[in-house]
């Protein structure tokens, strides 16, 4: 993530961080691959991406997370979409379509307090297009568990109208899930 008046962040927020980066530290240029590292003549027809990253399909101006942030929701001049998916998918041979996040990403999207890892949307995500089903389909699982932290958090602010850390940690993960979209064709399928 790139500060808000970083002019990196117009270039290269929500690229992706690839597995030389160590994993503690500043994320260096040769730690990602942005929409410049991709060649005019590649060809990603056919190709579908589930990424997880932050601003992977662009970013607001105003964040949803400012309760978490100290409460400055300004994170952008404006609203873009993210280089590297323009990138990906704006031209004649490029994929097909991708699912990615808006705004930041939380761990909240795979982990729970207590419960250990919750990486079943993933799974039945990704499971979803590696068997076939349009990508449209495979979102369908980040979009039913927003609609079910929605209905825990609407629940719960009936019972806790303060700022428990179980009542943040259900906001974060609600917002989180809801911010997964579809960019490209959503009925774009993986050749079997």
């Amino acid at each position: 993530m790139f500060a808000r008046n970083d002019k990196l962040a117009e270039m290269d927020q929500g690229s992706l961080v690839c597995a030389d980066w160590p994993g503690s530290g500043p994320v260096l240029r040769e730690h990602y691959v942005s929409a410049s590292d991709i060649g005019a003549f590649s060809d990603l027809r056919g190709l579908q991406l589930i990424r997880f990253t932050a601003f992977g399909a662009g970013s607001p101006s105003k964040t949803d997370f400012a309760f978490v942030a100290g409460g400055n929701p300004e994170i952008a001049p404006q609203p873009f979409v993210s280089p590297l998916a323009k990138r990906l998918l704006g031209r004649r041979r490029g994929a097909s379509a991708l699912i990615a996040h808006v705004d930041k990403t939380w761990d909240s999207s795979f982990t729970w307090t207590g419960a250990g890892p919750q990486i079943q949307t993933f799974v039945n995500a990704v499971g979803a297009a590696l068997s076939g089903k349009p990508i449209g389909l495979a979102q369908r699982h980040f979009s039913a568990r927003y609609a079910e932290l929605a209905t825990n958090l609407a629940s719960k602010l009936v019972v806790d109208a303060g700022y428990s850390k179980e009542l943040v940690q259900l906001r974060m993960a609600t917002v989180d899930a809801r911010n997964y979209i579809v960019f490209g064709d959503p009925a774009a399928r993986i050749a079997l």
